[in-house]
């Protein structure tokens, strides 16, 4: 038998209160608020931001991935950024994917990501 039932509904409807007021916490995402993205030469890549709330996290998308069915070693710098801006909303869903498996501050996209 319990002895004290009004603290065992107490204790739960805080539980419920604190359930409730958690799951209205808005979850962070990863946003890419800066549009600024450069080739990066070492890497043969694009580079751009992402935030995740006060968190940057660099990623990378290598030429081979922008590439249209051509090498994506020998496509120019003009040509990458050109192709990155063409698939800016694909690119970026495939790094939220890539950041919700695995929460790092840097990620490489390569052209296995982007099938």
């Amino acid at each position: 038998m319990n002895t004290h039932p009004a603290r065992t509904r107490a204790q739960r409807a805080a539980a419920l209160l604190f359930d409730a007021c958690r799951s209205r916490e808005p979850a962070m995402t990863l946003n890419f608020p800066n549009p600024t993205r450069s080739f990066d030469e070492m890497r043969n890549a694009v580079c751009f931001v992402g935030h995740d709330g006060i968190f940057e996290i660099r990623f990378f998308v290598e030429a081979g991935a922008l590439a249209d069915g051509a090498d994506g070693s020998r496509m120019s710098e003009a040509k990458c950024l050109s192709a990155f801006d063409r698939l800016r909303g694909s690119i970026h869903d495939v790094a939220r994917e890539a950041y919700s498996n695995n929460h790092f501050n840097s990620y490489t996209l390569s052209a296995a990501d982007f099938r």
